[in-house]
């Protein structure tokens, strides 16, 4: 009996696990019932003509309760006399109880009925209680349509069982009403009437446009105003003081006080420079001359100029911030202090036209003339301009070489030039060319300066045909520092004193860096890296390593200790003071390119360098001809 319960338990058991929730397989109805009642009705209508919707309610059948069935046994003394079969021993009556035969199987049978009902818990046909069937058709539809969809849905087969479901039909607006299509007049005359209204620009389209770019219109607008603002105000600007200026001049009083500058040489009024027929952009060019073979003169023009109220230099001032390039402005304005900058960018209010720019190149080009010869002895336009493009060093050869037409040059050229001539040349010949000038008159001149013109120019020409020269120059700067020296010998043979001192300016020679200032030498040293200045101070001669070591590490102190400490260790390793020796070049080499790049990086021992520099080129042996380089 046991196993038959225990069997029927398991059966019960598997049967509901295997079975879907009762709430999954009302879903799955209701889908199948959605699914066949719109295909049905997809059949005779569009699918945007109607709405379907399924509910199916199921009642909740509970768990099973097994609590309520309480195990107790049977006993004899709860069968009534007259209920008993006599088929019982009374053992009540020595106190104990057995149990009636017939209740022994009645807890297993109510346990079977509680598993019975839970089983068909899973069952949804015997829990479904009713199916609401709602259908929403289009309003635009015609009677004859609603009527059709009615029937399709009305005989449609349910496998629902006994339960029938309910079905209801109800009209919403499911769609627009659809417009009789239009002719093809009508349907052009439309398209007409669109087209002239998207090209029709009312007030609403300006001001959507308008707020599309409302930031940058704004932005735009802004800039404007203040560019405006703020050119109207540097015009009040220099109209205020150009009109203190003004009566500063009438009360003959000093508008500023200014450094004081080398007065401009006043011009007797019976000089009266000659006017040749030059184009304006000619006489501009000889500035540009002026400024690159006289650049000190030049810019002590220019500051004369500056601190001038004459009209005229005033004019001039414009035309060359006008004229000259971004690069030339910044190299004449590095050469002007910070009150002169300011004095000559408040004149440049006023963009010159071009009459009054012709007027002030042809300024320009007179007061260029008159600082570079004497104007009353030269007419030819040609003959001016290699006069005032002739640099000085070729001067200084072409004064001693050519003894004749020395004369003729010394006698064309104002004092100033030639107080330049003589601080340039030895005394020997400074005192030849001084005395053979004397010894000239303007009167026994016949050709008008021809055959000098002619002299001049060749030997300008001959100047230039020495392309080894140029040569010499480009190879300054990688060349051998430890041989360079007879790079510069040959050039102070060659007269080429001029390009010489620019060369070793730009890369000082390895022989002058040890005459620079003890300050310069020391600073140099200390940020040089130990063990490269190490290695340096040993390849180099014995005389020129104890002037670096005193000009920045005396004996006694800790720099010299810490560097004998060094040397002793270098020099304990003979590898390495072999392997010394054989680079030293390439050691030496690498020192001076450190200096001129140190040199480079700091401006403010540029005057030391050049005090330096000219003081090494005067040690040279410069025999053909006997120039000297003064500071």
């Amino acid at each position: 009996m046991k196993l038959i319960f225990a069997f029927l338990v398991l059966l019960v058991s598997f049967t509901s696990w295997s079975q879907t929730p009762l709430s999954w397989q009302k879903v799955e109805l209701e889908d199948k019932i959605l699914i066949k009642v719109k295909t049905g009705l997809g059949n005779v209508l569009e699918r945007s003509q109607f709405l379907v919707e399924v509910e199916a309610k199921v009642n909740d059948p509970g768990m099973p309760n097994f609590d309520d069935i309480v195990k107790k046994g049977a006993k004899v003394s709860d069968v009534k006399f007259d209920d008993s079969k006599g088929d019982y021993i009374a053992f009540s009556k020595v106190g104990l109880e057995i149990p009636v035969v017939e209740d022994f199987h009645k807890d297993n049978q109510q346990k079977l009925k509680e598993m019975y009902r839970y089983g068909e818990a899973f069952d949804l046909f015997k829990n479904l209680e009713d199916v609401n069937i709602n259908v929403y058709l289009s309003d635009l539809l015609k009677p004859g349509e609603v009527e059709i969809a009615k029937n399709v849905v009305n005989n449609l087969k349910f496998p629902l069982g006994e339960i029938k479901p309910k079905i209801s039909f109800t009209t919403i607006k499911l769609e627009e009403k659809k417009l009789p299509p239009m002719s093809a007049e009508e349907a052009k005359k439309k398209a007409a009437e669109e087209k002239a209204a998207a090209e029709e620009l009312t007030l609403k389209d300006i001001l959507d446009f308008i707020s599309r770019f409302g930031n940058a219109l704004g932005l735009i607008f802004a800039t404007i105003i203040l560019g405006v603002s703020a050119w109207l105000l540097m015009k009040k600007y220099f109209q205020l003081k150009k009109d203190m200026v003004d009566a500063a001049k009438k009360e003959d009083m000093p508008a500023e006080e200014v450094v004081p500058e080398v007065p401009v040489e006043e011009v007797p009024a019976a000089e009266v420079i000659p006017q040749f027929v030059l184009s304006s952009q000619e006489n501009f060019e000889r500035l540009r001359s002026y400024l690159a073979t006289q650049p000190k003169d030049a810019m002590l023009m220019i500051k004369n100029w500056i601190n001038s109220s004459n009209d005229n230099n005033q004019l001039a001032l414009r035309a060359i911030a006008q004229q000259l390039t971004d690069e030339e402005l910044i190299s004449l304005f590095s050469g002007l202090n910070d009150h002169e900058r300011e004095v000559w960018s408040s004149n440049l209010d006023n963009y010159l036209d071009d009459e009054n720019l012709a007027l002030a190149n042809q300024h320009i080009s007179e007061e260029v003339v008159r600082a570079m010869i004497d104007p009353d002895k030269v007419k030819d336009i040609e003959l001016i301009d290699l006069v005032i493009g002739l640099p000085l060093d070729i001067a200084c050869r072409y004064v001693v070489e050519k003894v004749e037409s020395g004369k003729v040059y010394m006698n064309l050229i104002t004092p100033q030039q030639i107080t330049k001539i003589m601080n340039r040349l030895p005394e020997h010949q400074a005192n030849t060319v001084l005395a053979n000038s004397l010894d000239f008159n303007f009167v026994g001149v016949e050709d008008g300066f021809q055959g000098f013109k002619k002299d001049l120019k060749d030997f300008i020409a001959a100047q230039k045909q020495r392309p080894f020269n140029s040569k010499i120059m480009q190879m300054v700067g990688d060349f051998n520092p430890l041989k360079e020296s007879l790079l510069y010998t040959f050039l102070a043979k060659s007269g080429l004193q001029e390009e010489m001192l620019k060369s070793a300016k730009a890369n000082i020679p390895f022989d002058c860096i040890v005459r620079l200032p003890k300050e310069i030498i020391k600073d140099l040293m200390q940020a040089y890296p130990m063990v490269k200045r190490v290695q340096f101070l040993s390849v180099c001669d014995e005389d020129m390593k104890q002037d670096f070591l005193k000009a920045f590490a005396d004996v006694g102190s800790t720099a010299r200790q810490m560097l004998d400490m060094e040397f002793d260790t270098l020099n304990s390793d003979k590898a390495t003071v072999s392997r010394l020796k054989l680079q030293k070049d390439l050691i030496v080499k690498e020192f001076v390119m450190y200096t001129r790049q140190y040199i480079g990086a700091h401006k403010d021992i540029e005057q030391d360098v050049e005090f330096a520099v000219n003081d090494w080129i005067q040690t040279l042996d410069p025999k053909k001809p006997e120039l000297k380089i003064v500071a």
